[in-house]
């Protein structure tokens, strides 16, 4: 399990494989992994901020201005590490560190998803 491909498998489908390529997915995925670790107090605020600031300086777009967040969160109901209404998220707990986290709150993930 990789730390921002639940999300960015996700993107991928919901755009038909066709706008990201795989690590750019990936990277939003990050990020949107990192916003849901801070929305959760997993994850400290000024971490997610260097995370973000990370994903940034190396040149990826976190941005998916024209994916409806609803088409995202369909697309995590195919990811394998989807069952039933649970999805296991791969979260920073802080820098260095991740955990599995099994969640079933989708207004968290939706939340999240919809600040990229």
């Amino acid at each position: 399990l990789n730390f921002g491909h639940t999300v960015g498998h996700a993107i991928e489908r919901a755009t038909n494989y066709k706008v990201y390529r795989h690590g750019e997915a990936v990277a939003i995925g990050m990020a949107v992994a990192v916003r849901l670790a801070v929305l959760m107090d997993v994850l400290l605020p000024q971490d997610g901020e260097m995370l973000i600031d990370a994903l940034e300086s190396w040149g990826f777009s976190i941005k998916m201005p024209f994916i409806p967040v609803q088409q995202v969160i369909e697309g995590l109901s195919y990811d394998k590490k989807t069952v039933g209404d649970n999805v296991i998220f791969i979260l920073p707990r802080k820098i260095g560190k991740v955990d599995m986290v099994n969640l079933c709150d989708r207004k968290i993930i939706e939340q999240a998803v919809a600040l990229s």
